[in-house]
């Protein structure tokens, strides 16, 4: 073999390599838009995405309420949004990112605004960790008695579920039920203008 042959087979070779480490080290993007809850954009909310073992990556929103979170490592990521005259949100769901591909959120992420209601929100899970769609969530208060608050949500197909409260905090009870599953309560203590997050995680029934 001439010293040519050899030196384009080295060469192959190390192009290979590098082929190969570039396209490990491919990153990915999060896509995602912020709105108040009356339906208009947020300009300028602060919006970031962290993994475990990685360094935080953060995006602020354009005037449209639209973010991209840029040069993420594949992986699960919390995503969380911060503005100025808003509540503060963390996703329950964490986003995944694969390399080479954009994850775009699939519902906006809606900020509330400081003010005398509370928020409860939340997702109801299997006890395999799936989500579980068309569950019945209700909430009703039982503390003070005297004050009667009673509704129910039904989970999107995400089995998320959002409640705002009109009235001034309290004690609130939860009840998920799906048919196959067991039903599953919780009390939750809330504040006047708090936000509070919920996640059940209802078994399945035995045959």
């Amino acid at each position: 073999m001439g010293k040519f042959s050899i030196f384009f087979l080295l060469l192959a070779a190390v192009s290979l390599l590098l082929g190969t480490a570039a396209f490990g080290s491919e990153r990915g993007s999060i896509k995602g838009k912020v709105e108040s809850d009356s339906g208009k954009a947020v300009n300028g909310a602060h919006v970031t995405a962290e993994r475990e073992g990685a360094e935080a990556v953060r995006s602020t929103t354009n005037s449209k309420g639209e973010f991209t979170l840029a040069d993420l490592e594949p992986g699960e990521y919390k995503i969380s949004v911060e503005a100025d005259g808003f509540k503060s949100v963390e996703l329950i769901h964490k986003q995944k990112v694969e390399a080479g591909k954009t994850t775009k959120l699939e519902s906006k992420i809606t900020l509330g605004t400081f003010s005398s209601s509370a928020l409860i929100r939340g997702a109801v899970f299997n006890d395999r960790g799936f989500s579980v769609p068309g569950a019945s969530v209700e909430i009703e208060r039982v503390n003070p008695k005297d004050s009667k608050l009673r509704k129910q949500y039904t989970t999107n197909e995400a089995g998320e579920f959002a409640f705002r409260l009109p009235d001034a905090g309290g004690q609130f009870r939860l009840t998920a039920t799906a048919r196959g599953y067991e039903t599953s309560t919780q009390t939750v203590e809330l504040q006047p203008g708090e936000s509070r997050s919920v996640a059940f995680s209802l078994k399945a029934t035995t045959k």
